[in-house]
């Protein structure tokens, strides 16, 4: 606000891409999520994530410019640190390709991803009526494949802005109710319920 700023340049380069890639393998993530960082995100700019740390440097030091460095990037308390530490300097040991490969699988997974994305966003609209609440085809819901199934549904939450931590215990505690041959309700959380009857589900506040 100060500054009249459209946006805001972080320093995130490759090297904190191939770190946040094993936390959150580590963790158990979605595709999606396996995707790290973006170039952007909302107000947040990141030029630096096809740029390695040791080039950043190279070109720090030679137009004799200071830098911080964070205190904290040498303790092994937290997994990044040791992922940095200890997985990618013994990757990089069995193939001096990693930043190379990494980068290329990472745009794969990127493609894949937008392909799966586009195809649910195509699925959602014959799947669920256009009037508030969202009502959905449990029949035709059924027949999607798993994969689809799991991105239907936080397409759905999404659209009817249920606020919801995403992880893999919701989504499939939620599957496990629309799958099930009985009707009735499933509370998420405390703000929300869904609700099935016959061939149709909605959501209820």
């Amino acid at each position: 606000m100060q500054h009249n700023a459209h946006a805001i340049a972080l320093a995130h380069h490759l090297n904190d891409q191939q770190e946040t890639f094993f936390v959150r393998l580590l963790r158990g993530s979605s595709l999606n999520g396996l995707l790290c960082m973006s170039a952007w995100d909302g107000h947040y700019l990141r030029p630096l994530l096809d740029r390695t740390k040791d080039e950043i440097l190279e070109f720090l030091h030679a137009h004799k410019i200071t830098y911080l460095t964070d205190p904290t990037n040498i303790s092994n308390a937290f997994l990044r640190n040791r992922i940095r530490q200890q997985v990618l300097p013994a990757l990089k040991a069995c193939d001096s390709r990693l930043d190379e490969s990494f980068q290329s699988t990472l745009e794969q997974l990127k493609q894949e991803d937008e392909f799966l994305t586009r195809y649910t966003s195509t699925i959602f609209s014959t799947l669920f009526t256009k009037v508030q609440p969202l009502q959905g085809d449990l029949k035709q819901f059924r027949a999607q494949d798993p994969v689809i199934q799991r991105r239907l549904l936080l397409q759905w939450l999404i659209a009817e802005n249920i606020p919801f931590t995403p992880s893999t215990g919701l989504l499939e505690e939620i599957l496990r109710f629309l799958l099930s041959e009985h009707g009735g309700n499933h509370h998420i959380g405390t703000t929300a319920t869904i609700c099935k009857k016959q061939s149709r589900f909605w959501i209820e506040r």
